[in-house]
């Protein structure tokens, strides 16, 4: 092969490798909470996520679950397919799937299966433990995270 043809092939996954990691850059900055719920307004799916791997404290276990509720309750997600994801610090993932397939009945998955089907939905909301309470709002995501100490609302209102 030339040396000419390898150095244009290493130069163009160079370009492409910078490509990328340009885009994922990019998909990592934050977002303006008009700009997210614009973006959750337009989306057909949406995962909540309950993440309590890394919760020992009942009380925060619970208000976790109360906001995943909350948000799965919330008027701006009606007609939406709404996928429920609830890990624990077993390595299980409990669903509870929107179609008539499943019928309201909760499937069990490893986590890893779970990861795997939360991001494929349009927007995912991620409601985690933390040292203290903060909402983020990325391009495919809200984060909230929560502390004992939380007593916030959850849930979503579009004010026109």
């Amino acid at each position: 092969m030339d040396d000419r043809f390898k150095w244009l092939i290493v130069i163009l996954l160079v370009v492409v490798a910078i490509g990328l990691g340009a885009y994922l850059y990019y998909l990592s900055l934050p977002i303006t909470m008009d700009e997210y719920l614009s973006k959750l307004s337009k989306a057909d799916s949406v995962s909540i996520v309950m993440d309590l791997r890394t919760v020992d404290d009942p009380g925060v276990r619970a208000k976790i679950l109360q906001c995943g509720v909350d948000f799965a309750g919330s008027v701006p997600l009606g007609g939406k397919q709404v996928y429920i994801y609830a890990l624990d610090e077993n390595g299980t993932c409990i669903v509870s799937y929107p179609d008539e397939e499943h019928n309201g009945t909760l499937v069990y998955k490893s986590v890893d299966e779970c990861l795997k089907e939360m991001y494929a939905t349009d927007q995912t909301i991620l409601i985690r433990y933390g040292d203290h309470d903060q909402t983020d709002y990325y391009r495919d995501y809200m984060l909230i995270t929560m502390s004992p100490e939380y007593s916030g609302r959850c849930g979503i209102i579009f004010v026109q």
